[in-house]
């Protein structure tokens, strides 16, 4: 896994995940909405989403279930 999208609305998580993730060798690209998310899986390619659940608009089970049916083989990893 080399490319991950960390999806939260809090920038304080998001900005944590990102530093830790990429000392750790990972390319991070972070956003704040699961529409943001949506939007970039379908511009670029992810190894992997680590998501949030619980967010305005498109929360992170909604978000889930669409890269199920649009990314089969994309793994996701859901936090709450």
């Amino acid at each position: 896994i080399k490319r991950i999208l960390v999806v939260d609305d809090e920038v304080t998580i998001l900005d944590v995940l990102k530093e830790h993730l990429n000392s750790c060798g990972y390319q991070v690209v972070t956003c704040l909405s699961g529409d943001q998310a949506q939007a970039l899986l379908k511009a670029e390619a992810f190894d992997l989403v680590l998501t949030d659940v619980k967010m305005n608009g498109l929360n992170g089970l909604e978000l889930c279930d669409r890269i199920v049916s649009n990314f089969p083989h994309l793994p996701v990893l859901v936090m709450t």
